[in-house]
């Protein structure tokens, strides 16, 4: 799991973290996991609004992810944040079964996730 602590901007870096810690083969210096990553749930409980630049970043890493075969989920979603998400079809690209309020129903929800829990492309 992953926290979006203020606005997403292009160059905070925060897709090349998620990225680091999913693929196979991270930059030198990072551990990659014991297990392969299904999902990632991105906690936006501390980002209130989205702007057009937040959700390109949010758009580049939900498409980054899925050609790696690996889920974008979202949690903490404020009514805000979900209707920007809404209005620029990215809730539909992640799936809006995959938008949550609370953090802990995300985290539940991907541990009881199947395997893969939607595959490559479907969301």
């Amino acid at each position: 799991m992953f926290m979006a602590t203020g606005r997403l901007v292009a160059g905070s870096g925060l897709g090349g973290r998620v990225l680091d810690v999913v693929v196979a083969h991270p930059r030198p210096g990072v551990q990659p996991p014991a297990t392969p990553v299904r999902v990632v749930v991105l906690d936006l409980s501390f980002t209130p609004e989205l702007d057009i630049t937040s959700l390109d970043v949010l758009a580049s890493l939900h498409a980054e992810l899925d050609r790696q075969g690996v889920a974008l989920w979202l949690a903490g979603v404020h009514a805000k944040v979900l209707g920007m998400l809404v209005r620029s079809g990215l809730a539909d690209r992640i799936g809006r079964r995959h938008l949550y309020r609370g953090v802990e129903d995300a985290v539940a929800a991907a541990r009881a996730a199947p395997t893969p829990p939607d595959g490559p492309g479907s969301a």
